[in-house]
């Protein structure tokens, strides 16, 4: 954690003590697929590489008890629903906190391109009416996705 906080500073320095950073986002799965119980969501400052925040996402519950509203205070489970909807739930969590616990907001945002975590954040609107997170496009997400409908006839 110190270590974020820490990356989260510099990244402030760096962007001329402008708290409105530019971030990526990407998930990472236990399990390849839709079907596994734990997931991370990293935000990375695009201007220095460094990791400013994660949520770990679990589904993943050893209560002895599992009934639905009988879970222990310190229940791992932090997840309901689909596994392919871990990574919105991820990206919105990174977002609401950013404020209150890093004292930053991510404005522009770089995710996959086919990302639906964007559209998510950006009908939230997670830092009011009057800020608008913009999205990067990832030129190599433009290249993979130009390249499976281009066909060169070679």
């Amino acid at each position: 954690m110190e270590s974020m906080k820490q990356a989260t500073e510099e990244a402030v320095g760096e962007n001329n003590n402008d708290r409105d950073l530019l971030a990526a986002f990407d998930g990472s799965w236990q399990k390849k697929g839709h079907t596994s119980l734990n997931g991370i969501v990293n935000c990375t400052n695009i201007d220095n590489g460094k990791i400013l925040d994660i949520a770990i996402m679990s589904k993943h519950c050893r209560c002895p008890n599992k009934t639905k509203n009988d879970h222990l205070q310190d229940c791992q489970a932090n997840y309901s629903g689909s596994s392919g909807g871990m990574e919105v739930a991820g990206v919105v969590k990174l977002f609401q906190r950013s404020e209150t616990c890093s004292k930053v907001r991510y404005v522009h945002y770089l995710g996959d391109g086919d990302s639906k975590e964007y559209k998510i954040v950006k009908e939230l609107k997670p830092y009011g009416e009057n800020v608008s997170v913009t999205k990067l496009e990832c030129i190599g997400h433009v290249e993979k996705r130009m390249g499976t409908v281009l066909d060169f006839g070679g």
